[in-house]
C-alpha cells in the first residue's frame, strides 16, 4: 500500500508514513488530493515540526517544480518533508511539544487543557514550570495538576523562562532559531527594541563618527516600516481582485503601516481574504460601479479628457472596468495619498491613467522610475528601468 511514496523519505517506517497521509487528507478540504499551500505548516505542525508559511515558501524554492505552486500533491508534500530533513530540521520527538511556562501563568495551564482537546492541537509531551517550586505553586495549579486533567509529566525548576529556555535549546548545541524569513520574530524583536531603547542616545553617539556603512535589506526595510508609521497615509490597491494584494494589505494593517483602500467586488475581496486566512476588517472596500462617488468621477474624467476626444461612454467603461482609473482619480481629487498597482497591470497600464490625469508638475516634461534592489546585505537603486 503506497509503496510509490516510500523511497520519498528515507528512514520512515510504514506507519509513519501512514501518519503523513493522516494529516495531509485532514487538510484536503476539497477531498481532490490537493492542499492549499496555506495549509501545509499546519500539516507539519500536525506532524511535529515548527514551520511558519514564510518557511515553507523557502523551502518550495529548493524543490524543483514547487516555487510557485498554489496546491501540492501528497507525493510533493513527502518531497516537501525530505528538504525540511535535508535541511537538518527534525520533527519534535514523537511528534509532541515541551512547554514552558511560569509557575504563576494558571491562564496557560487552562489553555492547554482546552486546547489539549482539539485534534488539531500539537501533542503536549509536559510541562516545565519556571520560577519556582511545588511550595510556590497556587492554589489553582496544584488542583489543575492534583486531578491530572493534562495527563503529561510536569516538572518545576528555580530558573526563569529565559534562562529555562536558552538550556534547553542548549542541551543539543542549538541555538533559538530566528530566520530571515521569520517575519512575525523579527517584528516582534524590532517593538522591543524601539520600546526598550533611547534612539536620542545611540543617534548621540553616532553623530560626528565619519564611518561609511553598507545599508543591509532588512535595516532598509525597518527604516521604511518607521517612517510609514509616524507619517499615516491613505493608500489605494485597484488590483483588490489579485490574492497577493489582499495578503499584502492584511499585513499593512497588521503592522499599522497605513490606511488602505481596496477597489474591488467586495465579495470577491472578501473571499480571498477567507481564503488565505487574513483580516482586511480595517479596509475600505470599494466596488467602483457602485460607488457613490462615480457619476462625480465620471464628469472629472470627460472635463480632463475631453479634449482629447474621450466619449461619457468611453469614461464609464475605463472607470467600472479598470479600477486603476478609478484609483488615480481618486487621487486626483484628493480621496487618497497614493496609489500601489502592477501585480496584474503592466507599467504602461499602471501609468497611462497617471500620465493623462494627474500629469507631470509643472515646468517638468521627462518622467522616469527608479526600482530598490534589495540583496541580503546591501540595497541598489537602479533608475530608469521601466519608464525613460
Amino acid at each position: 500500500k503506497d509503496s510509490t511514496v516510500a523511497p520519498e523519505l528515507d528512514g520512515l517506517a510504514q506507519h509513519e508514513i501512514e501518519d503523513c497521509k493522516k494529516a495531509f487528507e485532514k487538510f484536503d478540504k476539497h477531498k481532490n488530493g490537493l492542499v492549499d499551500v496555506h495549509e501545509i505548516p499546519q500539516v507539519m505542525r500536525a506532524l511535529g515540526w515548527d514551520v511558519s508559511f514564510d518557511e515553507v515558501r523557502m523551502i518550495m524554492g529548493e524543490v524543483d517544480d514547487l516555487e510557485n505552486e498554489s496546491h501540492v500533491t501528497f507525493l510533493q508534500f513527502m518531497s516537501l518533508l525530505q528538504q525540511q530533513k535535508g535541511m537538518g530540521h527534525d520533527p519534535m520527538p514523537g511528534g509532541s511539544v515541551l512547554v514552558v511556562t511560569h509557575v504563576g501563568r494558571v491562564d496557560v495551564l487552562l489553555s492547554l487543557l482546552m486546547a489539549s482537546k482539539s485534534l488539531d492541537f500539537p501533542k503536549i509531551g509536559g510541562i516545565l514550570l519556571t520560577d519556582g517550586s511545588r511550595r510556590s505553586l497556587s492554589q489553582e495549579v496544584l488542583d489543575i495538576l492534583a486531578n491530572n486533567f493534562l495527563r503529561v509529566p510536569v516538572l518545576t525548576i528555580p530558573l526563569d523562562t529565559f534562562e529555562a529556555t536558552q538550556r534547553i535549546h542548549g542541551l543539543h548545541g542549538l541555538a533559538p532559531r530566528l530566520l530571515p524569513t521569520s517575519s512575525i520574530k523579527l517584528r516582534a524583536t524590532q517593538e522591543i527594541f524601539d520600546h526598550n531603547v533611547c534612539r536620542d542616545f545611540l543617534n548621540a553617539i553616532i553623530r560626528g563618527k565619519d564611518v561609511r556603512h553598507e545599508v543591509t535589506s532588512r535595516h532598509f526595510l525597518y527604516h521604511i516600516a518607521q517612517i510609514a508609521k509616524h507619517n499615516n497615509q491613505h493608500i489605494v490597491l485597484p488590483e483588490g481582485e489579485d490574492g497577493r494584494v489582499v495578503q499584502a494589505a492584511a499585513e499593512l494593517l497588521d503592522r499599522h503601516l497605513c490606511n488602505i483602500t481596496i477597489l474591488g467586488n467586495i465579495d470577491q475581496v472578501l473571499a480571498l481574504a477567507a481564503d488565505r486566512g487574513v483580516d482586511i476588517s480595517r479596509a475600505n472596500i470599494i466596488n467602483p460601479p457602485d460607488s457613490p462617488h462615480f457619476e462625480a468621477f465620471v464628469t472629472e474624467l470627460l472635463e480632463q479628457r475631453g479634449k482629447k476626444g474621450m466619449t461619457e461612454a468611453v469614461a464609464r467603461k475605463l472607470l467600472s472596468e479598470d479600477f486603476t482609473w478609478y484609483g488615480v482619480m481618486m487621487m486626483q481629487l484628493g480621496m487618497c495619498d497614493g496609489m500601489v498597482s502592477g501585480a496584474c497591470h503592466t507599467t504602461a497600464d499602471t501609468m497611462r491613467p497617471a500620465l493623462q490625469i494627474i500629469k507631470t508638475s509643472p515646468g517638468t516634461s521627462l518622467v522616469s522610475s527608479v526600482m530598490f534592489m534589495l540583496l541580503p546585505e546591501r540595497v541598489f537603486l537602479f533608475g530608469d528601468c521601466a519608464i525613460n
